[in-house]
């Protein structure tokens, strides 16, 4: 029986208590305005924006894997249009914890698609993670907030990416997803990056630059290009990754559209490096080029790539074309073990072999870098340059901590390349994953030279990388399955 004592929507809008209620938000909202200014404005707009966001984030975690490979891209250049006081670098690990709080809301079924995340990963994720605690009672090390902050990008990032994304990005629709937000990027980079070598700089990135940046990216009057990334070193390295990916999937990818956006991406990634003047990151692409000729096991292949590969290290090494251009002249350095940067990061890394000789377990997680400089500035190694991350791991957790480093990304390659030689159908799939081993070898060897594996967008984009690689067996049978589907349909009709 209907209530006739109920009153509607618009009777309701009428009444007394409606009407001073309303007076009393506008009353509120004009004070906090007029009293906060264009912040509170900002703030009052942006709550039922975040609370949509939530909504959706409840609903499928995802989205929060997703939001932070935008964030990873887009904090270090918000970074320089804010004041000092608002940091943007804890974004990643609250947007990580949002995400874990979403997935244990979701609890049945994160229970039942967590049975995804590759045993052999965890653990080694895990043991990595247990060596990292050891090293709190390491005698060396200086205290609880550094470790803290030196294990973020190195362990934290690697365990929470690999549970999470396992869990929830698993599928090839997310595997797609992921590809074209990091072309898109890339693209933006590159365009950025081309901006200011041609405009010039706007005043926030000049004053980064005035702010002592100047040193290490305006050499010999000529700029190194940062874009929106972190500084040249990133920039480079994320552009030759990108390279490497967008131009192997460029040659998989069906339709002319797929082709050309990759196609895109790969030279836009390539004309990014070139201006970033980032000579450690050079190696990615040639690394990239020999994992993709191994990897297709096809011998024409092998020899034009091999030829290619080989006539742009003769061209860089043995020739001085081009060199009248100093972004040709810069990354031709790169061969020469004359060259001055080259020969002090020699000595450096002697200083640090004579300071580790009865170290075995490093000077402590924290103790170097801006981490280092930042709680013990006036230390031993806070006068030394730790341009290299394998050379950081080296010197804060020993050369046990660097073998055991490297054994993991050893081991996730191997399994990498057996997944892709033999267990693989798609042969979509099959290029996509060679394109994703192939850039996450390249970083890896130019960790060598730089801080590259470690910083963002990088790190987050090949631990996500990893994810895939690993859970390329289900991303295959996803597809398979999917054509069955779609052959079985078509004989129906």
């Amino acid at each position: 029986m209907k209530n006739h004592n109920l009153k509607t929507g618009s009777e309701l809008l009428k009444t007394p208590a409606f009407l001073i209620a309303l007076l009393a938000s506008l009353i509120l909202g004009a004070y906090l305005v007029a009293n906060g200014g264009i912040m509170v404005i900002a703030l009052l707009l942006a709550v039922p924006i975040i609370f949509v966001y939530l909504f959706y984030l409840i609903k499928n975690p995802a989205i929060g894997i997703i939001t932070i490979v935008f964030l990873s891209f887009l904090i270090a250049g918000l970074q320089r249009y804010l004041p000092g006081t608002i940091k943007l670098g804890l974004s990643i690990d609250f947007m990580l914890v949002l995400t874990l709080l979403a997935s244990f809301i979701n609890i049945k079924l994160f229970l039942e698609k967590v049975k995804q995340v590759k045993t052999d990963l965890l653990l080694l994720s895990l043991l990595w993670f247990a060596y990292n605690i050891l090293e709190i009672f390491n005698p060396n090390a200086i205290g609880i907030s550094p470790w803290l902050f030196g294990i973020r990008s190195t362990v934290i990032y690697l365990i929470f990416i690999i549970l999470l994304g396992s869990t929830w990005v698993s599928t090839f629709k997310y595997l797609k997803i992921f590809l074209y937000i990091w072309g898109v990027f890339t693209i933006l980079g590159t365009l950025k990056g081309i901006m200011q070598l041609t405009m010039g700089l706007d005043p926030f990135e000049q004053k980064w630059l005035n702010d002592g940046n100047y040193l290490t990216h305006v050499l010999y009057g000529k700029l190194r290009v940062f874009s929106f990334f972190s500084d040249a070193g990133q920039f480079g390295a994320a552009q030759g990754q990108a390279a490497v990916v967008g131009l192997i999937v460029a040659s998989g990818v069906k339709g002319w559209q797929k082709k050309s956006f990759f196609l895109l991406m790969g030279f836009a990634g390539l004309y990014g490096l070139m201006i970033s003047g980032t000579r450690g990151a050079v190696a990615i692409p040639f690394v990239g080029a020999f994992t993709y000729v191994l990897l297709r096991k096809n011998i024409p292949l092998i020899i034009i790539i091999s030829t290619l590969t080989m006539a742009g290290y003769f061209f860089l090494t043995k020739t001085h074309i081009g060199s009248q251009y100093y972004f040709i002249y810069r990354i031709r350095t790169a061969f020469d073990p004359e060259d001055a940067s080259y020969q002090v990061r020699l000595g450096t890394w002697d200083k640090y072999k004579h300071y580790l000789k009865d170290k075995p377990f490093g000077a402590g997680v924290g103790t170097t870098g801006r981490i280092g400089q930042h709680f013990t500035p006036k230390s031993y190694l806070s006068t030394l340059s730790t341009d290299s991350f394998i050379a950081q791991i080296w010197v804060e957790q020993g050369i046990i901590g660097l073998i055991l480093y490297l054994g993991i990304l050893l081991y996730v390659l191997f399994k990498s390349f057996i997944i892709i030689f033999f267990r693989i159908k798609s042969k979509e799939l099959h290029i996509i994953l060679i394109a994703l081993v192939a850039g996450l070898f390249g970083v890896i060897v130019a960790s060598y030279g730089n801080s590259v594996i470690g910083q963002f967008p990088i790190s987050i984009l090949s631990y996500l990388s990893i994810v895939f690689l690993f859970n390329g067996e289900i991303l295959d049978k996803e597809i398979i399955d999917n054509e069955k589907k779609k052959l079985g349909a078509i004989s129906n009709e």
